[in-house]
């Protein structure tokens, strides 16, 4: 064996790996190094040394030098590309929309109750933008609707169902002064806990109250963590979070596609100036979730994947002095339209008068403004709370609605579920009852056919968590949408469902190095 080749070999390898641990310290702080070091070497023994010898010779310190300008600072740009999908079946009794009304779950209505698909860029670790469309609403176009004369002649034409396919789209700055994040676009308001990521709901539907007020809307967002200014272990003790935007929703919420604060679509509405603000603050006693080793921020929904216990205690607010768009409440009923749980403003603040015509008078119709209700504002509060311990989850939520917009409005609801671990796999066995009430008609009192109830009853397989999971869930509705034959009194109507969901997501980050 030719042991003078191998120690010979084995000098250059221990020159080659000294040359690179100084040139990878070099370019971690060349500041430090540049304009110091110096390298001498052994020409007999090929040994590396950092002071002068005997017989040593100095080398390659500019070389180095060169090599260390020539590392790359470390790349924070990242692409993230996100999918979701989910494909809903229903069943239901006779009276439902999902029924041709000879039978109970005579049919078996397949539909897309979510596809979408965006990107999320960061830029560096400060700055980024998103964009997330609504794919679902792209799958059907809309149809035209014409309205005629006495002779047949057609005066207008006017798009129904016109919805936007975009969902969210904003910039976003990390602000390091209490870990503050601040969002400019389209993004969803703080309000509610029950608008957590749609993937994430432990029920197919939301509660009652997500049928308020719209869920997204234009303007800035602030999410921050005031409690970081004490200690860094407290920074997810306390999140606070505001918005204040234009006030008329989200393209994809079916009210048109101009979402500017100004418009009046060619002057057929009257022009609503007044912004909408929302906040929310939410508290954790017992600090934030534990994700991949780390503290983070409350994710309703994939709370149930917590083996400590946690709790999240939140409030929040939303006021508006000019409500211009409101949801409604649909409940697939066989001749019930949808109900109108707020009352939007509908002409100018102050109410128009004409004092030229001797025959003018205010419109005291519902929506509109008068001296005696020159604006249609609203305010609401909630008060909710989530808890997770060893795979128990309960959560609930109350909110009420006051100003001249509400209809003297409560709900609440109640969530509690199981999530037991079986091999790779979760199962979760849930119950909800859920709880809605208000004068709808205006009429000064809340009547039979005025309040809801829904049960709920349903079990969620988590297949790789919420990225994959099937969900089947039992609806029973009570209410008095229905009217006996011969008393003429309302009476609850046969419109319990069965859903049968299969929900995908996907987040795939590529890293984006130059």
């Amino acid at each position: 064996m030719d042991y003078q080749a191998i120690d010979k070999t084995l000098r250059k390898f221990n020159v080659l790996v000294t040359k690179l641990l100084i040139i990878l310290c070099i370019g971690s702080a060349p500041s430090l190094f540049a304009e110091e070091i110096e390298l001498y070497e052994d020409p007999i023994t090929g040994l590396v040394y950092t002071k002068p010898g005997p017989g040593r010779k100095k080398i390659g310190a500019e070389e180095v030098k060169d090599k260390a300008k020539e590392v790359k600072k470390p790349s924070n740009e990242k692409l993230t590309i996100s999918g979701r999908l989910q494909v809903r079946g229903i069943s239901a009794q006779k009276d439902s929309d999902f029924s041709n009304g000879h039978r109970d779950y005579n049919s078996f209505d397949m539909n897309f109750r979510r596809v979408r698909f965006g990107f999320k860029y960061n830029g560096d670790k400060w700055w980024g933008a998103q964009v997330h469309i609504r794919i679902e609403n792209l799958i059907n176009p809309p149809y035209l609707v014409e309205s005629k004369n006495s002779s047949g002649a057609v005066t207008s034409e006017k798009v129904k169902d016109s919805r936007g396919g975009l969902q969210e789209a904003n910039f976003w700055f990390n602000v390091p002064l209490m870990k503050t994040k601040v969002k400019f676009g389209m993004a969803k308001h703080p309000f509610l806990r029950e608008w957590g990521s749609s993937v994430n709901l432990v029920v197919v539907e939301r509660a009652f109250v997500s049928n308020f007020i719209q869920q997204f809307d234009i303007g800035g967002f602030v999410h921050t963590h005031p409690l970081s200014l004490i200690s860094e272990k407290l920074t997810h003790y306390m999140l606070f979070s505001f918005s204040y935007t234009n006030g008329k929703g989200a393209g994809h919420e079916g009210i048109g596609r101009q979402r500017a604060l100004t418009e009046t679509h060619s002057g057929k509405d009257p022009m609503f100036i007044s912004p909408m603000l929302s906040w929310r603050v939410e508290v954790n006693p017992f600090g934030g979730m534990i994700v991949n080793g780390k503290e983070a921020d409350w994710d309703e929904g994939n709370d149930v994947f917590q083996r400590n216990l946690k709790v999240s205690l939140g409030m929040a607010g939303v006021t508006n002095r000019e409500l211009r768009y409101v949801n409604g409440y649909n409940p697939h009923t066989k001749g019930v339209n949808s109900i109108s749980l707020l009352s939007p403003q509908t002409s100018a603040t102050g109410g128009n008068y004409d004092v030229m015509n001797a025959n003018a008078g205010y419109d005291f119709s519902t929506g509109a403004t008068n001296p005696f209700t020159p604006q249609y504002g609203l305010n609401a509060h909630t008060y909710d709370m989530t808890a997770v311990w060893k795979g128990l989850y309960l959560s609930g939520a109350y909110t009420y609605f006051s100003g001249s917009a509400a209809k003297d409005t409560k709900t609440y609801q109640t969530t509690l579920g199981y999530n037991l671990p079986v091999g790779d796999y979760h199962v979760m066995p849930v119950v909800r009852y859920d709880y809605l009430r208000g004068d709808f008609d205006r009429n000064l009192k809340t009547e039979s056919f005025e309040r809801f109830k829904s049960y709920w009853a349903g079990i969620n397989l988590y297949l790789k968590e919420n990225n994959f999971k099937v969900q089947l869930f039992y609806q029973i509705l009570k209410d008095k949408l229905k009217t006996d034959y011969v008393s003429r009194q309302p009476i609850d109507a046969n419109n319990n469902m069965i859903y049968f969901q299969m929900n995908m997501n996907i987040d795939l980050n590529v890293k984006l190095d130059k």
